[in-house]
């Protein structure tokens, strides 16, 4: 695990350190609402629905020309889904317990800005290493269980989204909503909990609130 985490924090730690003469940097750090979920088959009579969670990153920024800048955001996101089950005697399905993920994430995207530096659109790709899993039942239910070794530990995602960032003094508010799909199976093959199935890709919805901080050669 942490030896997976070097090359990432390596890369944003290269981009800070660089000269500022030859290129612009900006430097920041963010909060995301993440309204998560998951795709792939359920058990009979299961079905999966929304989680919502709270995760936080840093951003470190290198101008590539003179509206793309290339942007490294690692940063904790929580994942997951709702667990429902179909009972007999009822019509919709109830929620019986929660898929509880949490991720070390490493989105790396291209950001490409319009409008006088006030509006951008962004798109990339995000490595993201397992840090935790458990089923959550609701109050009541029983106790968590930890999955955690039914999981892959390596996620790879597509983030693309739309964003502003509007000056004030010499940072920058940014907001931000993005769209997040997982590209592999999440599932470890030979080793399925109860109520989840062996193929299964997260996604999310995310809106993100953060400050930036030009420096270097620039504004």
């Amino acid at each position: 695990m942490k030896k997976r985490l070097v090359l990432p924090l390596l890369l944003l730690v290269g981009m800070l350190a660089a000269p500022a003469a030859h290129a612009q940097f900006t430097v920041g750090a963010y909060g995301l609402l993440n309204s998560a979920g998951v795709s792939g088959d359920a058990p009979t009579d299961f079905s999966y629905g929304g989680n919502t969670g709270f995760g936080f990153g840093l951003i470190g920024e290198h101008l590539l020309t003179d509206d793309v800048w290339l942007s490294v955001q690692p940063g904790i996101h929580p994942r997951g889904a709702a667990i429902e089950f179909k009972f007999d005697d009822e019509e919709d399905p109830t929620k019986i317990g929660s898929l509880n993920l949490s991720y070390f994430a490493v989105p790396v995207l291209a950001k490409f800005v319009t409008a006088g530096g006030k509006v951008y659109v962004m798109s990339g790709l995000n490595f993201s290493f397992l840090t935790s899993a458990e089923i959550v039942p609701e109050e009541g239910g029983g106790e968590s269980e930890d999955v955690k070794d039914s999981l892959r530990n390596f996620d790879v995602g597509v983030d693309f989204g739309v964003g502003g960032q509007l000056p004030a003094g010499r940072i920058r508010i940014m907001l931000e909503a993005r769209y997040e799909q997982g590209l592999i199976n999440i599932i470890e093959e030979d080793s399925t909990p109860e109520g989840l199935r062996a193929r299964l890709r997260s996604s999310g919805l995310q809106l993100l609130a953060g400050v930036l901080l030009p420096l270097g050669g620039g504004e």
